[in-house]
């Protein structure tokens, strides 16, 4: 069962979670919860159990995809698709995102530098008309 780690490392990138996150509602290490990932070591049912609660899915669909303890690897992909959590898609989606925030700040201080420039303008022109 230690293959289980890969689909719950991708599914904590991908909701932008780090290990010591889950470490810390298993009760256990970073470097213990590591090994979980890396499936250096089994993990028991209980744990699985609070890993896929903490991270908002159901253990049934982590668990479907392992027959006789042997991870089925024909269903990596309709794993991620009943999940809705595809996760190049998810880093896409989240890239995107960040650039949106990235162009909307770069649009506010365009105007807000439009702004100054207009007030600095108006004073300038009110200084001369002065003299």
């Amino acid at each position: 069962m230690t293959e289980i780690g890969k689909y719950i490392q991708i599914i904590r990138k991908q909701k932008g979670l780090k290990q010591k996150d889950i470490a810390s509602i298993l009760g256990i290490s970073i470097a213990g919860y590591s090994k979980i990932e890396n499936g250096e070591i089994d993990v028991t049912f209980s744990k699985i159990e609070k890993i896929a609660a903490f991270l908002g899915i159901k253990m049934s669909l982590l668990m479907k995809y392992y027959e006789n303890g042997k991870p089925n690897k024909n269903s990596y992909s309709e794993f991620f698709e009943k999940e809705g959590c595809d996760p190049i898609h998810a880093m896409l989606e989240r890239k995107i995102e960040d650039l949106e925030e990235n162009e909307r700040i770069l649009r506010q201080a365009y105007e807000d530098m439009r702004r100054m420039m207009a007030e600095e303008r108006n004073h300038y022109l009110k200084d001369q008309d002065k003299k």
